[in-house]
């Protein structure tokens, strides 16, 4: 009763709501004062912008593709408002006007100054603080004017860069400053263009065009002013058919840093004891040839060289491999290739893993908005028969899924691995994984913690009221493994969780194909990766070094072969109760095999807390382990023969 919220806007739900309950609410509606004088509407026939803009897409349309072509600008990611706004914008500029200055669309029809918002999201200017979406903000966009307004925005920037390296000339037929150059890019770049061309597209035909009007003398301006706003040369554009597809990329062409370079790369995953193979590649972008490289790696402890794969072949002195190259010409690069067989000793360690197979017992599902939940199924899975799953939805809702014990994170390199499969609205409907340190009052994105297969991109606002954040979404085509590094947070009790949202927003008819969010094999493990800095110097004094990518060689954790070492496959049977278990903790044993064995229970830092040994046989046998002296939480029972192993996981209250 003592809140007043003021408010210009309200959703029909919100209405809803006080239509309701308006006996109980006390309302004020007003409207602000007319200030306008003369007519109640300007005519927009009068907005020299809208009027060049609308001849804009005349002329957008008959140079993509041709003039006997007028179907090359109905794809999903077509920039035609971004080139009629551009044409708006260069047919009004005046002398003494800056790149840096506010300029709005249609903002005569609307009463505004020239640099007022008019009709975009916001005016026209080189400043990022005014104007400042990038590539990405055309995610989830719906109509064709906030995905041209971007592409609009990068032209404007390209017009005003090549102003200031060339000069401003007010003559548009027959200048020759940097404006003219740039539209004549621009114009040009129309007419190179593939039909139903994406941003990047339209990106490669303008640098096509300085190719072909300036010898490229404008490549690496092109370029710069390009990835300012995301679409630098690591974007991808995916389909030109729809618009939810594109990755961003701040990056410019490589040549146009002219340094030698050096890239590393890995065999993504191993067993302990197998070989890993390792590709440098070493590429010479300066104006001129460098002589006598050495390019430095090391291996990794307990690692050897397969000494025959080596191509040249390294000096070795330690652990450091040292391989020689005479020169690299200008623009030239050179890859080294070697195999290394890594150390059949050393693994990751698994410290907790659940896959579903045994229910919900160490989850805990929680239904913040919305109907759909999290559910264990048995349709899709990474492994064994079942895996979580939470259906993508077009109603506003808020899902999640958390790991329902804490953990104390230990080890050299606490992570988190989950195996995932995602297909959901893109840009919409998203997931993103948090963790918490103090029993879940707040929650911390890993957003900056993901080593591989991190986040998809940014997601609608309203998706979980945050902006700025990002997410899962899209699809990712199969179970594919994320890893989180966990160092951070060494030491700290944690929990974990997966969260889903879909907003509330109007949006096109919703496709009901979408599978959702397919969530298997989480585990906290201590983490192996082989993961060491390779370096090239030459003669001129380049230095350069860089690490693997995604992380290195991750050695993965220790696995049992269930086909020969698993006691259950060769007639163990073998009970936990009660699970959840008090003072008190029972294993019951019956087998088709008689021999030695050990059971161990394991804390799930992997330290061994109690263990017995027994005679394995087919006379049933329950032993009891004390265990009213141990902290709660998860434990794994072991038991161990020479011929196999068997494991369960229990919770001690």
């Amino acid at each position: 009763n003592d809140i007043t919220i003021p408010t210009v806007l309200l959703a029909s739900g919100d209405c809803q709501t006080i239509r309701q309950n308006i006996e109980d609410i006390q309302l004020t509606l007003q409207t602000p004062p007319d200030s306008n004088e003369g007519p109640d509407q300007l005519d927009g026939d009068f907005d020299n912008g809208i009027v060049a803009h609308e001849y804009g897409h005349g002329v957008s349309i008959r140079l993509t593709g041709g003039g006997s072509r007028a179907d090359c600008l109905i794809n999903d990611e077509e920039m035609g408002e971004g080139w009629s706004d551009f044409f708006s914008l260069i047919t009004s500029a005046k002398p003494g006007d800056r790149g840096t200055d506010g300029r709005g669309i249609g903002t005569y029809v609307l009463r505004q100054d020239e640099d007022g918002t008019g009709i975009r999201s916001f005016p026209y200017s080189t400043d990022l603080s005014i104007y400042p979406k990038t590539y990405r903000d055309i995610l989830a966009t719906t109509a064709p004017h906030p995905l041209g307004e971007v592409w609009g925005a990068m032209l404007w920037d390209l017009y005003w860069a090549m102003s200031d390296k060339y000069g401003w000339d007010a003559d548009l037929y027959n200048g020759t400053g940097g404006n003219n150059m740039a539209i004549q890019l621009v114009m040009d770049g129309m007419k190179l263009q593939s039909c139903n061309p994406g941003f990047v597209d339209g990106r490669d035909a303008i640098l096509a065009a300085d190719v072909a009007n300036y010898d490229g003398a404008n490549q690496c301006l092109i370029w710069e002013v390009f990835a300012r706003r995301g679409l630098g040369f690591s974007a991808d554009q995916g389909s030109e058919r729809t618009r939810n597809d594109i990755v961003e990329g701040f990056d410019v062409a490589p040549s146009c840093i002219q340094t030698v370079k050096i890239e590393k790369t890995s065999t993504p995953v191993i067993n302990a004891g197998e070989e890993m193979e390792v590709a440098i590649t070493i590429t010479n972008h300066k104006a001129e040839a460098v002589s006598n490289l050495t390019i430095t790696d090391i291996l990794p402890e307990g690692a050897n060289l397969v000494s025959s794969s080596a191509s040249p072949p390294p000096n070795i002195q330690g652990n450091t491999l040292g391989f020689d190259v005479v020169a690299l010409a200008s623009g030239a690069s050179v890859t080294i290739n070697y195999t290394i067989t890594s150390d059949p000793t050393k693994n990751s360690i698994s410290q907790f893993k659940d896959g579903g197979e045994e229910g919900i017992e160490f989850w805990l599902v929680d239904n913040l908005k919305g109907t759909d939940i999290w559910e264990l199924q048995d349709a899709t899975s990474n492994s064994g028969d079942f895996a979580w799953n939470v259906p993508d939805d077009e109603d506003d809702s808020d899902h999640v899924l958390q790991l329902d014990e804490e953990i104390t994170l230990s080890g050299n390199f606490p992570a988190l691995r989950f195996f995932h499969q995602y297909d959901m609205e893109p840009g919409m409907d998203a997931g993103v994984v948090e963790l918490s340190t103090n029993g879940g009052t707040t929650w911390i994105d890993l957003a900056p913690y993901f080593i591989r297969n991190g986040y998809t991109g940014p997601i609608a606002y309203t998706t979980f009221a945050n902006p700025g954040r990002e997410g899962f979404w899209g699809q990712n085509e199969g179970f594919k493994a994320s890893y989180v590094d966990l160092r951070t947070f060494k030491g700290e009790t944690v929990l974990v969780r997966f969260r889903y949202g879909s907003p509330n927003l109007t949006r096109p008819p919703f496709d009901d194909s979408y599978q959702g969010w397919f969530i298997d094999d989480v585990e906290y493990m201590d983490l192996l990766a082989y993961q060491t800095e390779a370096c090239v110097t030459t003669e001129q004094g380049d230095n350069a070094c860089a690490f693997a990518t995604d992380g290195g060689t991750v050695v993965e954790v220790a696995q049992l072969n269930t086909a020969v070492d698993n006691l259950e496959d060769k007639g163990l049977s073998f009970q936990v109760f009660p699970n959840p278990a008090g003072d008190y903790l029972n294993i019951s044993l019956v087998s088709e095999q008689s021999e030695a064995s050990t059971i161990s229970l394991f804390n799930m830092n992997g330290q061994q807390v109690v263990q017995k040994a027994i005679q394995l046989g087919n006379t049933p046998q329950t032993i009891p382990f004390n265990v009213a002296d141990l902290a709660g939480g998860f434990y794994f029972v072991e038991v161990r023969t020479a011929s196999g192993v068997a494991m369960k996981k229990v919770i001690l209250d």
